[in-house]
């Protein structure tokens, strides 16, 4: 009954939050409420494979519920206070990127790919690990390296400071270079975008997404990917929203999102093998585990709660520890190992350790905790997503389309407060911006004119 229950107060709020901000169904509240809708759908399916828990605890409960409206409240609150008007745009022009510039970005993040990949290659040999498979040397670099500890920062252990910098760049490129594919193609037919005079600038904007695409396996880890995925679908929805000539049909979207999503899913649970992750389950048990074990996990934390270590807000603000360890003003920045539980799917054991974003809050802070980040970060996404959808600055609805992503995972974990707040956030919005110049609005005409008003 338990479950039956929270599905239907997160439907209210999903619906609630649906209404009350102008039937907007890219609203962050609603994005937040109808992933967590999912999460506690997949749990609850869950009970006939791989999940234990039978009724969920009144704490876990009340948790979810505080945490989804707090956020809600963070909507309210921006909208009272905050003046910002969802303008449209009107006429949308066409981005054709200079060819030569294509050509040098496909380059780059080809050559990145591959240098990541010797990276990490190097870093699995020098622990000790002689394989060739590529699945097999993304598994071991994961388990040893990049999620479970961080002693190896700053050796030659870890990925090489110049390689990761292009990495970075890499990821702001695709979501560029998405930006010019999607204002191109809301702005005229498939036909005309990939059958005439557009199509070779288009064609290499998607060549250079693929490569980005494939490279992001090399994280060890797939939310790279659904980022730009679901980044490439918020940017086709919010410039069809903001062109005054074109209008949203509902239905078609609902209809549409409903046929890719088994695709969508089916190729989640087959790109596990990739990364190494590939377990001996069905489909439907692997997605609802791995989109549904965050909620039986808070409740399992729940039950038995784990001990602090003494440091401020030591999961919620690993982010800032991380960035004052890389500035060497703290003397170690160990991540917290959140407890490992195992899950019989099958006759396959599967761990995991994903309690939702509210565990770590309600953790380090208690309810008053949970009340405040909550609003907090809805306040900050949402002030973003309005600037996102009105402001002619195009790096806003760039930018915001790099960390949508996060309000569909908040389900699961917290990203906001570990990575987004985060001096690698900074580097990124410069990266960014230095990109968009260099593509958009650099010529070697330009440079040639400026060398001659400096000799006049």
């Amino acid at each position: 009954m338990t479950y039956l229950f929270l599905i239907l107060v997160i439907l209210f709020l999903t619906v609630m939050s649906y209404r009350l901000f102008s039937k907007d169904f890219l609203s962050p509240s609603f994005l937040l409420c109808i992933s967590f809708l999912f999460g506690v759908v997949c749990s609850f399916f869950g009970r006939l494979s791989w999940n234990p828990i039978e009724e969920l605890h009144l704490e876990t409960l009340s948790i979810i519920i505080i945490g989804l409206f707090c956020f809600i409240v963070g909507e309210i609150i921006v909208r009272l206070f905050v003046k910002i008007k969802l303008k449209k745009i009107g006429e949308q022009k066409k981005i054709n990127i200079e060819f030569w510039k294509i050509i040098i970005s496909f380059l780059f993040v080809t050559i990145t790919m591959v240098l990541y990949f010797f990276e990490i290659r190097r870093i699995v040999f020098q622990l000790g690990h002689n394989t060739n498979n590529i699945s097999q040397i993304l598994k071991l670099y994961r388990e040893t390296t990049s999620l479970y500890t961080t002693k190896y920062v700053g050796t030659d252990l870890s990925i090489n400071v110049i390689v990761s910098q292009m990495r970075k760049a890499c990821d702001m490129l695709c979501y560029l270079y998405m930006f010019f594919l999607v204002n191109n193609v809301t702005c005229q037919s498939w036909k005309e975008s990939f059958l005439k005079g557009n199509r070779k600038f288009n064609i290499g904007y998607i060549l250079i997404i693929l490569v980005c695409a494939i490279s992001s396996f090399l994280t060890g880890g797939r939310m790279k990917i659904m980022s730009y995925i679901i980044g490439f679908v918020f940017l086709y929805l919010c410039l069809r929203t903001r062109n005054s000539e074109m209008k949203i049909n509902k239905k078609k979207i609902i209809k549409y999102f409903m046929l890719s999503s088994l695709p969508l899913l089916l190729f989640f649970y087959i790109s596990s093998a990739i990364v190494g992750r590939k377990k001996d389950v069905s489909p439907s048990s692997y997605v609802s585990f791995y989109f549904g074990s965050a909620i039986t996990g808070l409740d399992k934390y729940v039950e038995d709660p784990a001990k602090k270590n003494g440091r401020f807000g030591e999961e919620t603000l690993s982010g800032i520890y991380t960035t004052l360890y890389k500035f060497h003003l703290i003397d170690e920045t160990d991540p917290i190992s959140l407890r490992w539980y195992p899950y019989q799917i099958q006759d396959t054991v599967i761990h995991a350790n994903i309690f939702t974003s509210f565990r770590r809050y309600y953790h380090d802070f208690g309810t008053t905790g949970l009340v405040l980040c909550q609003i907090l970060f809805g306040m900050i996404m949402v002030y973003l997503y309005y600037k996102s959808t009105s402001s002619k600055n195009v790096l806003y609805i760039i930018f915001y389309s790099s960390i949508v992503y996060i309000l569909l995972d908040h389900v699961r974990d917290d990203i906001f407060f570990r990575n987004i707040v985060h001096f690698n956030t900074i580097i990124n919005l410069i990266l960014l911006s230095i990109e968009y110049y260099l593509l958009v609005h650099f010529s070697f005409k330009d440079l040639r004119n400026f060398k001659l008003k400096i000799k006049r």
